[in-house]
């Protein structure tokens, strides 16, 4: 049956929680974490002045007693060392109140959300941290990392020319310096560890990074050459947040009485393509049903229009036309799979037709997403699928952290969000 998700929980579940983001069972689906009311943003919370919203679907589509728990890290996302009471006001464990069942959905789900901080529970540090949903059995299904920023000195950064020939044409080179205007940091280059991040993945993230040198209210970091990301190219994109046309990449539409099948353009293999600007959401995603916007007067955050409960679930069909990969499988990849290479997004190879094919399904909304291959050693390689260009346009995030004389925790003390093509 189209749009068949287990209705049963999981028999085997782990009680070992990771410190990443992560989803441990297989019926929660439609996920979203981000700063409330924009859905394409990262999870970045000032302290103090702004909310974070996760929701998601539970496709049992019964209800469920679901608690949550906020733990402090440290830089490397390791569990801090810190009591609870000095990273939170309240206490941990208390019960996802906000759940409603989906209306006039072909696939049954309960809505969950979440809004942090809230009455029950705020932060009062700034630093890494982990939200952990739990069942009613005290195991995780889902984590979600977060950071919290307090500002205490400024970053200026820049892009500029990189300086390793083979990257030329290929790679990002980003220079930053810290700027501590208020005489904050008393030994930068021993405080100071800087994190760089692009398109709000932490697989890929460039850590550590101490200062080099202090010159007046500067503190430098990379004098010898700048610090080089893969630029890759724009990511490819499907929208089916409406179905009652075709829309964005969507070839055709197939709706039955038991469900919607979304009949995606063929894709072809873009690494030796000429380069080609489009309008992208750097890798994230949005959940959203433009079929239905009525405001009901239902308080479901994180925007107020009924898609949050009658989205529905559609099997997207993917084709690439290209030579088989030898020795290596293909995978779809994109925020909507945590940057992680996940079985449900495996693409097989059609040898009659000379494609790689894959079906899955994704809720109603608008994706972003890359074809990727991965060797018998999981390593995901982008060059030969998509290809990389100088052109392309990205986001970068630049995460100051501060480990202070005496102190037992990391702090986030700069935030610092440029883009390529405004910097």
């Amino acid at each position: 049956m189209l749009g068949l998700f287990l209705s049963e929980k999981a028999i085997t579940q782990s009680d070992v929680v990771v410190y990443d983001n992560e989803i441990y069972v297989d019926y929660i689906a439609g996920l979203s974490f981000h700063i409330t009311d924009l859905p394409t943003s990262l999870p970045i919370l000032d302290l103090g002045s702004s909310s974070l919203t996760l929701s998601f679907d539970d496709m049992g589509g019964s209800f469920y007693d679901y608690t949550y728990e906020i733990v402090h890290c440290d830089k490397d996302w390791n569990k801090s060392e810190i009591n609870e009471l000095e990273f939170l006001d309240g206490f941990n464990g208390e019960l996802i109140e906000n759940f409603t069942a989906s209306e006039n959905t072909y696939v049954d789900y309960t809505h969950y959300s979440l809004t942090i901080p809230n009455n029950e529970v705020r932060m009062k540090a700034s630093g890494n941290y982990v939200l952990i949903i739990y069942d009613e059995d005290k195991l995780p299904i889902i984590t979600r990392r977060f950071i919290v920023v307090q500002p205490r000195v400024l970053v200026e950064s820049e892009f500029r020319k990189n300086q390793l020939i083979e990257n030329l044409n290929t790679h990002h080179a980003i220079y930053f310096q810290v700027i501590d205007r208020e005489g904050y940091l008393s030994n930068p280059t021993e405080e100071l560890y800087v994190t760089i991040m692009q398109n709000g993945r932490w697989d890929t993230a460039i850590s550590n990074i101490r200062g080099q040198s202090v010159l007046g209210e500067r503190i430098s970091f990379n004098l010898e050459r700048p610090f080089s990301f893969p630029a890759y190219k724009e990511f490819r994109n499907f929208d089916i947040r409406n179905l009652e046309t075709v829309t964005r990449n969507v070839h055709s539409l197939d709706l039955t009485n038991e469900g919607t099948k979304a009949i995606l353009e063929v894709s072809k293999n873009r690494k030796y393509g000429n380069y080609i600007f489009e309008n992208d959401a750097n890798g994230l995603f949005v959940h959203d049903n433009q079929n239905d916007r009525r405001w009901s007067g239902i308080p479901i955050p994180p925007n107020n229009y009924r898609g949050a409960i009658t989205g529905d679930y559609v099997d997207v069909y993917f084709t690439l036309k290209t030579m088989e990969i030898y020795d290596e499988d293909v995978y779809l990849l994109g925020g909507f799979s945590d940057w992680k290479i996940r079985p449900d997004y495996k693409m097989e190879y059609d040898n009659e037709k000379k494609v790689y094919r894959a079906n899955s399904f994704f809720k109603q909304g608008y994706y972003d997403y890359y074809y990727v291959s991965v060797n018998k050693d999981n390593e995901i390689n982008f060059d030969v699928l998509e290809g990389s260009h100088r052109n392309t346009e990205n986001d970068y995030t630049i995460i100051v952290y501060q480990r202070a004389y005496g102190s037992n925790y990391d702090q986030i003390i700069a935030i610092n969000q440029i883009n390529t093509q405004t910097n």
